[in-house]
């Protein structure tokens, strides 16, 4: 089976809105996914997240991008409901670090109910809050979640 990786909502976006650098080492995680390389995770959280920018500024076209992320198998990305076992474990989240807003504590929570091999994250403020491997995408990430030579 392929490594996990958990994708917090500001690579989704990244992905989508980010013409740059950032935007080619999301795309590439994408890649990867679609090919099963790697298995990209989501809560349904960062749906609401990520259509908040589209939304208020009447961005039609990026809105529907945001929704056939969530809702295409191609796509790679695998959105999990948020669930009372979810919701346990972000408290625990909480526990171990109390400076952590509740909705990131569902994200963590999330990548570690469903067994994340690492999470993409670029939110500083995740250190100390679990164990689970936290990497901001750059050239190596694939290589790092996988274990193999896939640099960009």
């Amino acid at each position: 089976m392929a490594p996990s990786a958990y994708c917090d909502a500001n690579i989704l976006i990244e992905a989508l809105e980010d013409a740059g650098e950032r935007g080619d080492f999301a795309l590439h995680l994408f890649d990867a996914a679609s090919d099963g390389r790697l298995r990209l995770v989501t809560s349904t959280l960062s749906l609401a997240e990520t259509l908040v920018k589209p939304l208020a500024s009447k961005d039609r076209k990026l809105a529907r991008a945001y929704a056939l992320l969530f809702n295409t198998p191609k796509s790679g990305l695998a959105a999990v409901e948020i669930d009372r076992r979810i919701l346990a474990r972000a408290a625990f989240v909480r526990v171990r670090k109390g400076s952590i807003r509740l909705p990131d504590a569902i994200h963590i929570a999330t990548a570690e109910c469903t067994g994340c091999d690492a999470i993409l994250t670029r939110d500083k403020a995740w250190s100390g809050a679990t164990r689970v491997p936290l990497l901001a995408p750059a050239a190596d990430t694939l290589s790092l979640i996988t274990g193999t030579n896939n640099a960009h």
